[in-house]
């Protein structure tokens, strides 16, 4: 026959509550393992990820400045698509001070310029078009035009230029 103790019932209780207790402190101890983890991540992301601290809007200008053209001749997504090219290469912050002063990085500046009039950028992963038909060298070569693209009116090449 089993002995019966008066306080086996609290002990009980007191035995469940401390592995209530346990079990809590394990959750509380996996949340913080996951936002140290995650803390450290975030610190640790690449430096493209930070190109909402020059906008498209900055890409714009500085293409304007450094080509000499208009802003309004640089289409927004174009100007995006270079923007994302420089932002995973690592380079804002260089770009963010050429827009500052163009002579800081002369070398960058031309690289900018070049895509612009060819339509070709440099990524992560080699050349790759960047826009075809926009490209500021048809605006250059006035007796030229994108391949696909009508140049004028019907038999507009069999009449001497005008100027």
């Amino acid at each position: 026959m089993k002995k019966s103790s008066k306080f086996a019932p609290e002990v009980r209780e007191r035995a469940v509550s401390m592995v209530r207790i346990s079990s809590i402190h394990r959750y509380q101890s996996r949340r913080r393992q996951l936002l140290v983890g995650l803390a450290g991540v975030a610190v640790s992301v690449p430096n493209w990820c930070s190109a909402s601290h020059f906008s498209v809007i900055d890409m714009v200008a500085l293409s304007a400045k450094l080509t000499g053209k208009s802003p309004e001749q640089f289409l927004e997504a174009t100007a995006q698509k270079l923007l994302d090219a420089y932002a995973q290469r690592g380079l804002v912050d260089r770009l963010k001070a050429l827009l500052v002063n163009p002579a800081v990085d002369p070398e960058l500046g031309r690289e900018i310029v070049a895509t612009w009039y060819s339509g070709v950028m440099m990524t992560r992963h080699g050349p790759e078009v960047m826009t075809y038909d926009k490209a500021l060298l048809w605006d250059v070569a006035t007796f030229l035009h994108p391949l696909g693209n009508c140049g004028g009116p019907i038999n507009y090449w069999s009449l001497p230029p005008t100027s």
